[in-house]
């Protein structure tokens, strides 16, 4: 997966951010896709999009989360790439959508 997000990022012209390279993020990444590669590459293109968007040359776990905001109208503390508990607030069954009330 890290190496998905290198290379979208790549092909945008943008740098990564070191976060983008931790296990951490990997992982979450994966839980915010729901382990499924197709939401991996929708999230990680949106992410891209919205750093070309504004014109910010490194994509950074901010633009994952405003991707998630936008994407669910959640608050930007319960995002997978924010909250605490994303492993057990997001089921794989749901994607996009907490299993917990935040």
């Amino acid at each position: 997966m890290s190496e998905i997000v290198q290379n979208y990022a790549l092909q945008a012209g943008l740098e990564l951010e070191e976060d983008l390279y931790s296990q951490d993020f990997i992982h979450r990444l994966a839980t915010a896709s729901a382990f499924r590669w197709g939401l991996v590459f929708e999230i990680t293109t949106k992410a891209v999009m919205i750093a070309l968007a504004e014109h910010y040359p490194i994509l950074n776990r901010n633009h994952f989360i405003k991707m998630w905001v936008s994407k669910t109208n959640m608050n930007r503390a319960a995002t997978p790439f924010t909250h605490d508990g994303y492993t057990s607030m997001y089921r794989r069954d749901a994607p996009f959508r907490a299993s917990i009330s935040t």
